[in-house]
């Protein structure tokens, strides 16, 4: 299949999400070009083609992309303002079309990132244990904050057991992360149809259906959501087998939201580099 180590949808819209961390000045074009530039850096020894999905922006998005990627690692596609939910589903549309690679990566518009991309491939082609790879190591596997009247064990979304190994950095399984993440074609074929309920169930409950972990404490926390996640994936709940969502430790990219950086890094000073 294709000559790409890794095809790319990268979905972009002009609106700055709440809490958006962002310098002085900065607007969402800016938001956009620092995240794009150190994706970009991160894959400088990636052979790549990216898809970039732009969703009700103005031309200068366009240029942004034009100006930073080769024509040859580059198709932009634009679509009028369809929304968060919408372009998901545009991105496991893409994905699974495509012929040019059997690594795929769907991209979001506010992560920036460190060195490790490479890690990411090179763990998901060499591990048969590993079906999905987050860059993202959230904050929230460690500050989930349970209600203090009931015990810790039963609420903690996150009191559960992972399986670590070292591969360069710790990597570690996890129940749930955002919308950004590496994968393979095969897997998003046997997945999509669970992907496709990210519009009912939000991001949480979409993984919860393909990892099934920490269910118990989802069922105290979140009871109708738990409820939802049966009644739209019940065969899959009942007898389905859990696939691994792997994190790193340290993180590889983080979220530009202020309160859900990745710990561990001083991003600030990563992201100031680019801030010229």
């Amino acid at each position: 299949m294709g000559g790409y180590d890794v095809v790319i949808a990268y979905r972009i819209c002009p609106k700055l999400s709440h809490g958006a961390f962002k310098l002085s000045g900065w607007d969402k074009l800016k938001l956009s070009e620092i995240c794009l530039k150190s994706f970009l850096d991160s894959l400088s020894n990636i052979d790549f083609k990216i898809y970039a999905i732009l969703d009700g922006c103005p031309p200068q998005y366009d240029a942004l992309f034009r100006d930073l990627i080769p024509s040859d690692n580059l198709e932009i596609l634009h679509f009028p303002g369809i929304g968060n939910h919408a372009t998901f589903i545009e991105q496991i549309r893409i994905l699974l079309n495509q012929n040019e690679s059997d690594i795929v990566y769907f991209a979001e518009d506010d992560y920036f990132y460190d060195k490790g991309f490479d890690e990411m491939i090179e763990l998901i082609r060499n591990r048969k244990d590993v079906d999905f790879v987050t860059p993202y190591d959230h904050p929230d596997y460690y500050q989930d904050k349970p209600d203090p009247k009931k015990p810790s064990f039963l609420v903690n979304l996150h009191n559960y057991k992972s399986k670590i190994i070292f591969e360069k950095r710790h990597w570690r399984t996890v129940s749930s992360t955002c919308c950004t993440f590496l994968t393979t074609k095969i897997t998003l074929k046997k997945t999509a149809q669970y992907f496709m309920l990210y519009p009912k169930l939000g991001d949480y409950g979409m993984w919860l259906t393909l990892t099934k972990m920490g269910l118990r404490a989802t069922l105290v926390r979140k009871p109708l959501l738990t409820a939802k996640i049966y009644t739209c994936a019940l065969k899959r709940m009942l007898v389905g087998r859990p696939y691994k969502l792997w994190a790193p430790i340290p993180s590889i990219a983080t979220h530009m939201v202020e309160l859900y950086l990745a710990p561990r890094i001083d991003w600030l000073s990563l992201i100031k580099r680019y801030d010229r």
